[in-house]
């Protein structure tokens, strides 16, 4: 036979056996009108295509398919009826949730834990080799998979009939689609929950597993919007000396997959790799933008698929959505979305949805859908990656790198100008900006010298976390230091956006928790602290995800979740009790892997107490109290950690700090002054080991002043006024002789505070005279810090001029010199007052404090007072900036006053909160200080009403 002929026959042969294996598959309606189709496109094959769909029928009356070793697609398929079953090993049966060709998945609770899990069993009659070898293959990868958002692996083992059946976590949510919909997620949003599904394909792609059915329905969202990817009934393991060929390839050419979500290799029989996986995620994700599918196969014959897929160039998702469009979830008949509808889905409107997916997102969609294999994207990691580099204003892989294009993305990102505030600012962006430029610039760069890379990393690196090393606290001004800061984090952005390198981008997170915090207590610039911070916590869930058993990213993890609630933690409670929750578990995770570790230790400690603090702000006392308990437990461990160590200053510290954690938790929180005494004495006597060790080492001074302050407030707490005394007359003069040699801020306010402890016990004492002398020392050295040029910031030392203006001026009113008292509140009210005027979009801090003050004012001016030494709940009279609450004193508060004078005051008071409460920016404290100043107002107004019908 000639070749071409022979060629003629394979490829005749070829369309023949394939239309069979779809046809076959068919319900009897549908053959006729597949074959009725194929009459007209494939006349060659098409009568002896109907002799072997005969002949089959024949072998199957006579059951003569019954003997094969392996099941018939038709049986894989086949619902058969199951009778019910109560039990499954150590699980009751609650009911069936689900079935599929070879299995059906129950909703089961073990017996004695409670816990309720998915159990999949292998249907009855479809326990064939291959079957079963299927099944275990599926248990066997389950097994090496350990990541956050694939479904854990419990249990496992035979049914009494002899069936295998393993156990899985039970997700109860919601298919991916569906829960971005409910919740009207933005595109944004729905990106990230994207790139967490990508994070859990690639972490099985790095187990040598492709999922081979990745679809919505396999992608269950819970309520907390974590998605985990279920079923890996079809994965395929591959070989991984990378020859293509799979160690468990499907038998008999059986395609156990879901069409519309399928990559044209699967289905045409090909070769299936990582990167069907990777097409399968473009469906997910084109899905997720525009409520549609990239090709519709929806009522189509079986026979088509492939056809349609290959001669079909998916629409960009931008162009999708302008018209209505089918209704996915109802079928192909169902019904149409309109583009409103759509939009509504995504909280936008439809024409801004189409502007935010015209563009990049538009190609990163496509790319991902491309035909060829090797045309995708080589990973799930380059997917997400790019996303990232999307959401971060950065190139995308996925586009053409023309010189107009970068040059847009680049001026977007840096809409803000970096003014030039230093030399060494000037030097970083003539040196090596223009190398940076020229990287994003140039495609060929993308590999550039590893020598180079380094010494940039470095640089930046270097910017970001040495400002008190390098800078001094003079050299550049504050607002400089910031933009500097900046600067380094967006070379370093740029740098990790093409280096896919784990330590690098440990650095990058923690170089934005710094900025972070650089912005929110230095600049009050509150939009970029929580640009930085929300940076820092998706790179360290990036990381954590991609490598679940390293502590070091679980800590960075821990301190950018810790920053976000230190920063915006306020503005909803309930979300602040989330994340310390999730720091403690994964603080806890640390200490299990490291128990011997004092700083694991200390970590789990204090994620402790910040979880009851969170309780206690909700008002669950009892739940609080628990964990600060708890809490302290752990830092008895530490210190017993540390005491097996050698002796040295840094022990001491350490031992010394620990303490001063547990004396703070039984006084504030429960309580229990003679604990808390006992505590403070060790703390003290450790911190002044550590003093002794090394008197000029900065954190031993700290600490020596720290534990000596604390152990003063429990002695004045317990009525031990002349120990207190002498106690803070050691702290005045330990911070005396640091201020002088080197001042700083804490020295300094050590100092003063110190001051205004001794006037405060000088007045419990009876010794007045004294009282104002002590304030008046307070006030000197602060005029003398003021003065001074040695602090940083000029609107810092404003800002904490206010502070002591508020306490002191507490304090003299307390001992009952109100005019001048009241004249310090006034001051400090005028100067908060200027600092929220000044920056009315960065005012929270300052707004709250002003409000607290003029409720303090209001009940001067109203004869009411303040709260005295002995209303206050544990701590002396230097932290008490805030207003004493009722029930949070020991005696019964001064009856209102007849006088009306606070009136202007209160009604301050009352617009700085209701307008931070229409914003939802206010603490359970500050909730309770309006409730106040309301019923103030409503008292003062009645008693004005009295005062007028009087008159009358």
């Amino acid at each position: 036979m000639p070749d071409s002929e022979k060629h003629n026959s394979q490829d005749q042969w070829e369309r023949l056996n394939s239309a069979f294996d779809e046809i076959y598959a068919l319900s009897a309606e549908d053959r006729v009108l597949a074959l009725e189709r194929l009459s007209v496109e494939e006349p060659a094959v098409i009568d002896e295509l109907r002799s072997m769909l005969k002949a089959s029928e024949r072998a199957k009356q006579e059951r003569f398919l019954d003997a094969g070793l392996l099941p018939r697609e038709t049986d894989l398929f086949a619902d058969r009826e199951e009778p019910s079953i109560e039990a499954i090993g150590n699980y009751k049966i609650l009911k069936e949730i689900g079935r599929g060709g070879m299995g059906l998945v129950y909703l089961g609770e073990h017996r004695e834990l409670k816990r309720k899990v998915a159990i999949k069993v292998i249907k009855r009659g479809m326990d064939s080799d291959e079957i079963l070898r299927r099944f275990r293959l599926e248990r066997h990868l389950l097994a090496t998979l350990d990541h956050p958002n694939i479904a854990k692996l419990l249990d496992g083992g035979t049914t009494e009939d002899g069936r295998p059946y393993f156990v899985l976590e039970f997700v109860d949510g919601l298919p991916v689609t569906e829960f971005c919909d409910r919740n009207k997620l933005r595109i944004e949003n729905r990106l990230l929950v994207f790139q967490k599904i990508c994070s859990a394909v690639a972490y099985a792609h790095r187990h040598l597993v492709v999922h081979r059915d990745i679809k919505p329905s396999n992608i269950i969202v819970d309520s907390s919007g974590e998605p985990k990817l279920l079923d890996f009934g079809i994965s395929k393991l591959l070989d991984p000396a990378g020859s293509g060929v799979s160690i468990a390839d499907t038998a008999l050419g059986m395609r156990l997959l879901t069409p519309e979500y399928a990559s044209p290799e699967q289905l045409q029989g090909g070769t299936v790799s990582t990167a069907s996986d990777i097409y399968s995620l473009g469906v997910v994700l084109y899905e997720l933008m525009t409520g549609q599918r990239p090709v519709q196969l929806e009522g189509k014959p079986i026979i088509e698929f492939s056809k349609l897929v290959m001669a079909t160039d998916p629409r960009a998702p931008s162009t999708v959505i302008a018209k209505p469009i089918t209704d996915l979830r109802k079928g192909a008949t169902g019904g149409q979305i309109s583009p409103d509808t759509l939009a509504e889905h995504r909280g936008d409107r439809p024409d801004k949805l189409i502007r935010r997916l015209r563009g990049d997102l538009d190609k990163i969609v496509l790319m991902a859908l491309r035909k060829e294999p090797d045309d995708r994207y080589l990973a799930a990691e380059q997917l997400s990656e790019d996303i990232d580099r999307h959401l971060s204003g950065l190139p995308v892989m996925a586009r053409p790198a023309s010189i107009g294009y970068l040059a847009a993305k680049f001026a977007r990102r840096h809409r803000p100008q970096v003014a030039a505030a230093a030399a060494a600012l000037l030097a970083i962006v003539t040196g090596f900006g223009v190398a940076i430029w020229q990287a994003k610039v140039a495609t060929d760069e993308r590999n550039r010298a590893e020598a180079r890379f380094e010494e940039v990393r470095k640089l930046s690196n270097l910017l970001v976390s040495g400002w008190d090393e390098g800078l001094g606290e003079t050299a550049v001004s504050h607002e400089a230091r910031a933009r500097l800061a900046g600067l380094s984090a967006r070379f370093l952005d740029s740098l990790s956006a093409e280096a896919n390198d784990p330590a690098l981008l440990k650095e990058l997170a923690e170089a934005h928790i710094k900025l972070g915090h650089e912005f929110a207590y230095q600049l009050i610039d509150t939009k970029s602290a929580e640009e930085s911070i929300s940076k820092a916590e998706s790179i360290a869930r990036r990381l954590v995800a991609d490598a679940p058993q390293e502590n070091t990213y679980k800590d960075v993890l821990a301190r950018a979740l810790f920053k976000k609630d230190e920063f915006f933690g306020h503005l909803n409670m309930n979300d602040s009790l989330a994340n310390r929750t999730e720091r403690l578990q994964l603080r806890e995770a640390i200490f299990t892997l490291e128990p011997n570790s004092e700083s694991a230790t200390r970590g789990y400690g204090m994620a402790l107490a910040d979880v009851a603090n969170g309780y206690l702000e909700l008002g669950d006392v009892t739940s609080s109290n628990e964990y600060f308990r708890r809490s302290i437990d752990a830092y008895r461990q530490r210190i017993e950690l540390l005491s097996t160590l050698s002796d040295s200053p840094d022990r001491d510290r350490k031992i010394a700090g620990s303490y001063a954690v547990i004396t703070d938790h039984f006084a504030s929180r429960l309580g229990d002054i003679a604990s808390a005494y006992e505590a403070a004495a060790e703390g003290y006597a450790a911190g002044k080991r550590a003093y002794e060790g090394n008197a000029e080492e900065h954190d031993n001074i700290v600490v020596r002043l720290m534990t000596g302050f604390l152990f003063g407030q429990v002695l004045q707490n317990m009525g031990r006024l002349s120990e207190a005394e002498r106690m803070f007359s050691e702290i005045a003069v330990v911070a005396k002789l640091r201020n002088d040699q080197k001042p700083t801020s804490y020295f300094a306010r050590k100092e003063y505070d110190a001051y205004l402890e001794l006037a405060e016990i000088a007045f419990l004492s009876n010794e007045r005279t004294k009282a104002f002398e002590l304030v008046q020392a307070s006030d000197e050295v602060r005029r003398r810090w003021e003065s001074g040029d040695s602090h940083r910031s000029r609107s810092r030392s404003t800002y904490g001029g206010a502070v002591h203006l508020t306490v002191s001026g507490k304090l003299l009113v307390t001992m009952g010199a109100v005019k001048e008292g009241r004249e310090r509140l006034l001051a400090a009210a005028q100067i908060f007052d200027e600092i929220t005027q000044r920056e009315p979009q960065n005012n929270l801090r300052s707004a709250n404090l002003l409000a607290s003050l003029y409720v303090t004012l209001g009940d001067v001016e109203s004869g009411i007072g303040v709260c005295g030494p002995t209303e206050r709940p544990f701590g002396g009279v230097s932290e008490q900036a805030g207003y004493c609450l009722p029930g949070s004193v020991s005696r019964p508060r001064v009856k209102m006053a007849t006088g009306s004078g606070g009136t202007a005051h209160y009604r301050k008071a009352e617009q700085l909160y209701s307008k931070l409460e229409r914003e939802n920016m206010l603490t359970r404290r500050e909730v309770g200080e309006l409730e106040l100043v309301r019923s103030r107002l409503l008292s003062n107004g009645s008693l004005l009403a009295r005062q007028a019908l009087n008159a009358n």
